[in-house]
């Protein structure tokens, strides 16, 4: 039972959603600083969380491609932490579309 609760958090089916949203995401910003020409106006932040949100997608992407499951508490924390952080950060990807078009057109 154990295992099968750690074998479902390390393989999360998000990575077909999280392909989508990066597409989704870098076509928008490329359109929208394109027509701006914003690029230099973006807050620092905004590269931080898009840095963050690679990083963590990376790191998903990773564990889901792994085919061994390591069954202990210490793995399945790790596995629930990736995925939650990789979840809550790409609502927050989404909106930073909203952010540099309201920035860059402004």
């Amino acid at each position: 039972m154990l295992e099968t609760y750690i074998t479902n958090l390390k393989k999360s089916h998000m990575k077909p959603f999280i392909i989508f949203i990066i597409i989704f995401v870098l076509f928008f910003d490329a359109v929208i600083l394109k027509l701006s020409n914003a690029w230099f106006d973006i807050p620092i932040y905004l590269y931080v969380i898009y840095a963050i949100w690679m990083i963590f997608n990376v790191i998903l992407m990773f564990q889901d491609s792994y085919k061994n499951i390591q069954i202990n508490k210490i793995s399945a924390l790790r596995y629930l932490i990736i995925n939650n952080i990789a979840g809550y950060l790409q609502p927050i990807s989404m909106a930073s579309i909203y952010l540099i078009r309201h920035h860059g057109m402004a």
